[in-house]
């Protein structure tokens, strides 16, 4: 006897997938080698040698009344976008004889950030726009992993509501006492 699957992963930022399934969905940063996977049961890490098929997966489930609904991963995601992101990088110097960097990785590197400071994208060679790149795509992913958790906490922190909900809980309880001990 069989049964259906439906899973889809989509794109959402250099090294940001939206993993969509049947019944939850969740999101992976990283790539081929080393990625970490939030979802509504945990957090997974896995580091492999790509290639080899050798890797290892180290999970961390959460409680059933610690899981984050669905609809606040995609929330968490579109809000990770909206972010303004900063961070520094380091670009190695440029060895003598080395190529220069292909237009394909210009735009690469234009299509993953808005702005560079600092650095003339014209003057890169080939492997300092590839090593930029690469560290780019890893910034990015460490950048949305913190602002999806930091959506995730404040979502999780008692909201006001339900602060109100719980007095007024409270107060009806203790009123319910007071009048039967009466």
């Amino acid at each position: 006897m069989g049964y259906f699957r439906f899973r889809r992963s989509l794109k959402v930022l250099p090294g940001v997938r939206w993993n969509i399934g049947k019944k939850s969905s969740s999101v992976s940063l990283g790539g081929r080698g080393c990625h970490y996977t939030i979802g509504p049961s945990g957090t997974r890490t896995t580091v492999g040698l790509p290639g080899t098929g050798l890797s290892y997966t180290s999970v961390s489930r959460r409680k059933r009344e610690d899981r984050v609904p669905d609809h606040h991963i995609a929330e968490a995601i579109e809000w990770s976008k909206a972010q303004e992101e900063t961070f520094r990088l380091h670009v190695p110097d440029r060895t003598p004889g080395e190529l220069p960097a292909t237009p394909s990785q210009i735009e690469t590197i234009h299509g993953l950030v808005h702005s560079i400071a600092g650095t003339d994208l014209t003057s890169l060679s080939a492997s300092q726009a590839t090593y930029l790149i690469d560290e780019i795509t890893r910034e990015k992913a460490q950048f949305t992993e913190r602002k999806i958790h930091e959506y995730l906490d404040k979502k999780q922190r008692t909201s006001p509501t339900g602060c109100l909900f719980l007095i007024v809980a409270l107060a009806a309880v203790g009123y319910v006492f007071l009048h039967l001990n009466h």
